[in-house]
């Protein structure tokens, strides 16, 4: 028999044990309730951006989805605008449901009374409320990322045509930035990066052509991060000069 060692240390998530107690679920209800408990309250994201994250079918997440729902620990709920039309759905994830929200096929709309906690709360009578829409995830900005602040300063730090611009509507432009976005990094970060790597690559033909979101905003971009802080107006140096510089001797030395 063998044991289970946990080893933890920060960017960790605390969950309800209740649902991971409930053998009504599958494998896959429990890892979308998880995944999306991670996230913070009043997250904005899409469905069909949120299934990019599983290796699952379409389907099996939408099962999961309604397996969550079945048993009380999904509630979507759907208001009207101005207009009288629907919006896109709420979810409100309950990690333990409670009598106000009845384990039905449709759960309950009535919203609870209770506030909703941080996310690494422990209290599991209360409800973490995560905000979806439904629509695809280039037809909107989910989560207030500067995704074209950011190719825009790229482009032009690297002095490309036009014609060779990288753009910000490319879904694997959005999906690199997104991910640092997530891990708590900001607009200033990805210039910093920027710059630090233009200084350095800009006048090497081996490696300008790495100046591209996949390699700048990739998982190195801490390490890009970390290098010596170059500023925005520096221009490159020709590594190849420097290299054929001829030395001083120590006669000539002025000291």
């Amino acid at each position: 028999m063998g044991k289970m060692h946990k080893i933890y240390d920060k960017n960790f998530t605390i969950l309800d044990n209740t649902i991971l107690r409930d053998n009504r679920l599958s494998l896959q209800a429990w890892g979308l309730f998880a995944y999306c408990w991670s996230m913070p309250d009043d997250w904005i994201f899409y469905e069909d951006e949120l299934l990019k994250h599983f290796t699952n079918k379409k389907t099996s997440a939408q099962t999961a989805r309604k397996e969550l729902e079945k048993f009380g620990y999904l509630k979507r709920t759907r208001k009207r605008n101005s207009k009288g039309q629907f919006t896109d759905p709420d979810w409100t994830l309950i990690p333990e449901p409670t009598s106000d929200f009845p384990t039905l096929e449709k759960p309950t709309s009535e919203k609870p009374t209770s506030e909703n906690p941080p996310l690494q709360s422990t209290n599991s009578t209360k409800y973490s409320s995560n905000k979806v829409r439904t629509k695809d995830i280039g037809q909107a900005e989910p989560d207030n990322i500067p995704y074209e602040e950011i190719i825009d300063y790229l482009n032009k730090k690297t002095n490309r045509p036009k014609n060779k611009y990288f753009k910000a509507s490319s879904k694997t432009n959005r999906k690199f930035i997104h991910a640092r976005w997530k891990e708590g990094y900001r607009l200033k970060d990805f210039k910093e990066v920027i710059n630090n790597k233009c200084f350095s690559w800009m006048n090497n033909p081996k490696m300008f052509n790495y100046l591209q979101p996949s390699t700048l905003f990739g998982p190195k971009f801490d390490q890009y991060l970390k290098e010596m802080h170059i500023p925005s107006n520096a221009t490159p140096y020709d590594l190849k000069d420097f290299e054929n510089q001829k030395l001083p001797q120590d006669d000539d030395l002025p000291f």
